[in-house]
């Protein structure tokens, strides 16, 4: 994986993680949590066991990004982003630009010779909007599996304390 570093990768796991332990969490009475709950450690155990899943195999396995900059000028689509040659390579190596469609269409036929898992092209925001609706669908399905941790892990321990 190539990115600036893996916090980019791992950004939105952790505000997804996070609202979603803390719609959980916000359902289960005070009474009932474990004494010294922390919902800040849980978050940070979470992501961590995440982040592990990745390792445990071949470091990131066969994760693979590929990340292409939009020009928003005319001046960005002639000589490329000037922003993007300070921050990642000290005005070393090459510039290399693509129409949008073309990549598109390597992806299409590169689909039809190849038996990847997954690709695709996403457009990428940075930041995160509550609000979205896939963003509060995804926190609600986590959730809830969240809740079903719950409920099994105290069964568990009510039959062992009989």
């Amino acid at each position: 994986m190539s990115l600036n570093d893996t916090s980019e990768f791992f950004y939105g796991w952790h505000q997804l993680i996070k609202t979603a332990l803390e719609m959980a969490m916000g359902l289960i009475p005070d009474e009932k949590k474990p004494a010294g709950y922390d919902i800040g450690t849980l978050i940070e155990n979470a992501t961590s066991q995440f982040k592990e899943s990745f390792h445990s195999t071949d470091g990131y396995g066969h994760l693979y990004v590929t990340s292409f900059a939009r020009a928003k000028t005319e001046d960005h689509n002639e000589r490329g982003i000037r922003t993007l040659w300070e921050l990642y390579n000290s005005h070393k190596g090459y510039c290399l630009q693509f129409e949008e469609e073309d990549v598109r269409r390597m992806l299409e036929l590169d689909s039809q010779t190849s038996n990847y898992e997954w690709r695709g092209m996403a457009e990428v925001k940075y930041g995160i909007d509550r609000g979205e609706q896939d963003f509060r669908k995804l926190c609600f399905q986590l959730s809830q599996q969240f809740l079903l941790q719950v409920i099994r892990a105290s069964r568990m321990l009510k039959k062992s304390l009989h």
